[in-house]
């Protein structure tokens, strides 16, 4: 699933829409749908983004840039659950976590690629013009895999390496 060199095809917007759609009807805590997405086509902007990347370095530049924006409040607040309509910041990052996934499926169910990024903050908001204290703790990056481009191994641990039983 996770691309890291992209190639410079673009997405439809009709598939980028089911993607989006994808994302939309993603559960979260009590259907708080604490989240907004932005998307990013202009490559400047994208470059940008990309230099805030957490390993930025091993992936190139993605056609297309969704910022999940999480809307949990400037505080960045510790409380759990949802407090006079605001949604817990942990509770905000799980939800978030599965438009995320959402995407991601929807874009490969498309033959589209993806890498979900996690961006320097500050400097993300500010680039998106964020107000608020919105908080852009995940990006997913959608394109088409570069062909011989880079890749890592994809393995995964054995269920007996993951998986405990309280009997």
């Amino acid at each position: 699933m996770t691309t890291y060199e992209f190639a410079s095809k673009g997405l439809k917007k009709s598939d980028l829409d089911s993607v989006l759609e994808a994302g939309r009807w993603a559960p979260s805590f009590q259907n708080s749908q604490p989240w907004r997405f932005i998307v990013v086509t202009k490559k400047a902007l994208i470059a940008e983004i990309m230099r805030s990347v957490y390993y930025g370095p091993f992936h190139n530049d993605p056609p297309v840039l969704v910022a999940l924006v999480t809307l949990a409040g400037a505080d960045r607040n510790r409380f759990r659950g949802i407090r006079k309509g605001n949604v817990g910041f942990v509770e905000s990052l799980l939800s978030l976590s599965m438009p995320a996934l959402n995407m991601c499926y929807a874009a490969m169910d498309l033959g589209i690629d993806s890498a979900l990024l996690t961006p320097e903050h500050d400097p993300v908001a500010k680039l998106l013009g964020l107000e608020g204290g919105e908080f852009v703790p995940l990006l997913v990056g959608l394109g088409y895999a570069k062909k011989g481009g880079f890749s890592k191994d994809k393995s995964r641990k054995t269920l007996d390496e993951t998986v405990s039983y309280v009997k």
